[in-house]
């Protein structure tokens, strides 16, 4: 059987030398290893986070374009409302201010009618005056003419009474007055005369 050599001392130095730097060698392919791997979780993990990330983004910009296109619909709906409201209250302002027109037009009419009416009343009663005292005047006169003279001024008195700025009835009985030497009644009734018909010269030369 065969024996080794023993190794030199030397021999001995070289081989730790060795067998150190594969040991070297091992540890660094291990650790470059184990860091490659780490490298690969924190990618895949920066990855799966940015996944996340996106995914989460992407939900709450949905969530937000719905709450944007929520808030666009309200926005708009309240628009449309209130240009609904302003419309409606527009038509109902003209709608009021035509009632108001009408009803002016109808009170202004109503008036109207009402005057008118009031004119035909007082002409109507006018012309019934009218006849009346002209029916005195001539009974005055017939009274006159027959030598009823007290007669003549109380009819005459009678048509003033119902007439009082009839100038003909006025005339007739201050010239009665005056004819009949009652100065005094002629004068106030000569006034009268006068200051209704400046033209009355007759009535003026008697004052």
């Amino acid at each position: 059987m065969q024996t080794e050599d023993p190794m030199t001392e030397e021999e001995k130095e070289e081989k730790e030398i060795r067998d150190t730097k594969k040991q070297e060698i091992i540890d660094i392919v291990y650790a470059t290893e184990e860091k490659n791997e780490q490298e690969e979780d924190v990618t895949k993990e920066d990855v799966e986070n940015k996944e996340i990330y996106d995914e989460e983004e992407s939900e709450e910009k949905e969530i937000h374009g719905e709450e944007k296109s929520g808030m666009d619909n309200n926005i708009d709906k309240n628009n449309e409302e209130e240009e609904s409201e302003m419309d409606d209250n527009t038509d109902k302002s003209h709608e009021e201010e035509m009632i108001v027109k009408k009803s002016a037009l109808k009170e202004k009419e109503r008036e109207e009618e009402e005057r008118e009416e009031k004119e035909k009343k007082k002409m109507i009663e006018k012309q019934k005056i009218q006849k009346k005292v002209e029916s005195i005047k001539y009974s005055a006169i017939a009274s006159r003419e027959r030598g009823k003279k007290d007669i003549y001024e109380k009819k005459l008195i009678e048509g003033l009474a119902i007439d009082p700025e009839n100038m003909e009835l006025l005339t007739m009985l201050s010239n009665h007055y005056f004819d009949a030497t009652k100065y005094i009644k002629a004068l106030s009734l000569l006034k009268r005369v006068a200051n209704n018909d400046p033209e009355n010269h007759k009535a003026i030369w008697q004052i």
